[in-house]
């Protein structure tokens, strides 16, 4: 069927080349119409050239071999596509992991496996590792008060500031009191000669000199001080900023290390068995090699097998993203509270696993379009279907590309607009449980999940099937240019009610004829298939 639609497209496009005057000037691709949120607009050409062969990218976006891209057009192309592609993706699983990581954490199995790194008062221990990636401690737990960069508390830098401030205030009246007194002995003793009286009045000008000079002394001391600390604690932002950067990327290096070891000694060890076997080896200089292989062999299994637990029993490892502390009331509860309290949080995050799997699967669809779109700059026979007139730039696609996008971002627009009833109904069940207990609620921290989503109000993007055909073929792709939905309004639908105008007032018209971005995209060889939360799309019964 897919290979059907493409021969209709290009059999039409080959028809329209016998009446139409070929260019590269499609308004919707110019300067003024491109969308900056997208980055530089690639080096479409500005007059059609013949292809010495096809594209690698968008190479069947031609007409009898002419094209308004080159080799160098396309690379570009491809970069914008990764780029976006990359962004979304990484927002969509921000938004989705704070979620997944802060429910998990009320999960009691991992409460017990965070209170191993901490002490009996809640403090992280010292020389204490785990394989899994977790938050320091809140400020809950902080049992010291801050120090500032040279050492002192808050309290003393305080401190150290009003006595300055007083001892300032001491000299300036001890310095008025003795012009007073000056003055007062001047009036009194007029015999004093000119000649003293003006060594007097010298002497008074130089005491008032020194006091303003010592007081602009401490103020410029001071600022400079104060400029320092600011200084010092910016350093010390950036230097926290760069070690959880560096703590993301050192684990990401872990798990990439693990796998090539792993590969590694599996290739040794198939090496190894050939070369026994042929009698190239004597088997006592084996042994020790293959039992470091079989141990390590034996202990990736098991982290292999964990992982398989924690699937089948809907358990999730909390990572960094969302808000953890250690909760030890949740290890005092009763062990029918317990059982409960496991229950919905494992519900919760099963359902929020089948969301990632529907996110990717709209996603996919998203950048499908985005490809097709970022291809028609290709296209020198672009007056078939883009239209400028006093109103803007009207696109007429085919239908059908908004039944292919729809058909991917149905199901994922059903489960948004459920998540804030199902983190209301977890979040009931864990206070109802939580009251059994002898601690407060406070003790929980339940919002820690409350503030994660309005989980109060019901969402509504979209009424109807209708609406929803709306939002999705023309509101989200329309916010920039037509080309795709802004990060946060694809992880986000809520959000598109503040920019449900299309920029530049590009509008699409759908039809039976025009442009397909949907079907040019899947073919533009531009990899639109897309894991979110490690979860892949997926698919309908009748799809597969």
């Amino acid at each position: 069927m897919r290979n059907t639609v493409l021969v209709c497209i290009f059999i039409a496009i080959g028809a329209w080349s016998q009446n139409l005057t070929l260019s590269c000037d499609n308004p919707l691709f110019s300067e003024e119409y491109w969308p900056s949120e997208l980055g530089t607009r690639p080096p479409y050409l500005d007059e059609p050239e013949k292809l010495e062969g096809k594209l690698d990218i968008c190479g069947d976006v031609q007409i009898n071999g002419t094209s308004c891209c080159n080799q160098n057009t396309v690379q570009e192309i491809e970069k914008i596509f990764l780029e976006r592609r990359e962004k979304m993706r990484n927002q969509t699983e921000l938004f989705i992991g704070k979620i997944r990581d802060t429910v998990n954490d009320f999960d009691p199995e991992n409460q017990r496996d965070f209170g191993k790194e901490y002490d009996e008062e809640g403090n992280r221990q010292k020389n204490q590792t785990s394989g899994r990636r977790l938050q320091d401690l809140t400020e809950d737990n902080s049992a010291e008060e801050p120090q500032t960069t040279s050492g002192q508390t808050e309290t003393e830098t305080l401190l150290e500031d009003e006595f300055f401030s007083e001892q300032e205030t001491t000299e300036a009246n001890a310095s008025e009191a003795e012009l007073q007194e000056l003055e007062g002995v001047l009036a009194q003793e007029t015999e004093i000669g000119e000649s003293e009286l003006q060594e007097a009045e010298e002497g008074l000008m130089e005491d008032e000199t020194m006091v303003q000079e010592t007081e602009a002394m401490q103020n410029e001391t001071m600022v400079q001080e104060t400029e320092a600390m600011e200084n010092e604690t910016m350093v010390e932002e950036t230097e926290a900023m760069e070690n959880e950067t560096m703590v993301e990327e050192t684990e990401a290096m872990q798990n990439e290390t693990m796998v090539e070891e792993t590969e590694a000694m599996q290739n040794e060890t198939m090496v190894e068995e050939t070369e026994t076997e042929e009698g190239l080896k004597p088997q006592e200089e084996q042994e020790p090699e293959e039992a470091a292989s079989e141990e390590l062999q034996t202990e990736l299994e098991e982290i292999k097998a964990q992982e398989e637990e924690f699937d089948d029993e809907d358990r999730g490892r909390p990572l960094y993203r969302g808000n953890r502390r250690y909760r030890p009331a949740i290890l005092e509860l009763p062990e029918s509270s317990q059982e409960t309290v496991t229950e919905e949080v494992r519900d919760l995050n099963a359902f929020m696993k089948e969301y990632s799997q529907q996110a990717a699967k709209c996603l996919r669809g998203i950048l499908n379009h985005f490809a097709g779109m970022l291809c028609m700059g290709c296209h020198p026979g672009w007056q078939e279907f883009v239209n400028q007139t006093d109103q803007g730039i009207r696109v007429k696609l085919q239908e059908d590309s908004c039944d292919s996008l729809f058909s991917d971002c149905e199901s994922y627009l059903e489960y948004y607009q459920e998540l804030p009833t199902r983190m209301n109904q977890t979040i009931s069940e864990l206070e109802k449980e939580f009251k059994k207990s002898n601690a407060s609620l406070e003790e929980y921290h339940l919002e820690d999940l409350k503030e994660l989503i309005n989980y109060e109000q019901e969402v509504t993007v979209c009424k109807n099937e209708q609406e929803c055909r709306d939002l999705v073929c023309n509101k989200m792709p329309g916010e920039q240019s037509g080309f795709l939905p802004e990060a946060k309004t694809f992880y986000d639908p809520g959000d598109i009610e503040a920019s449900r105008r299309l920029q530049k007032e590009v509008s699409f018209e759908y039809s039976e004829e025009g442009y397909n971005p949907y079907e040019v995209g899947k073919e533009s060889g531009l990899d639109s298939e897309i894991k979110v939360e490690d979860q892949s799309a997926i698919e309908d019964e009748d799809e597969e």
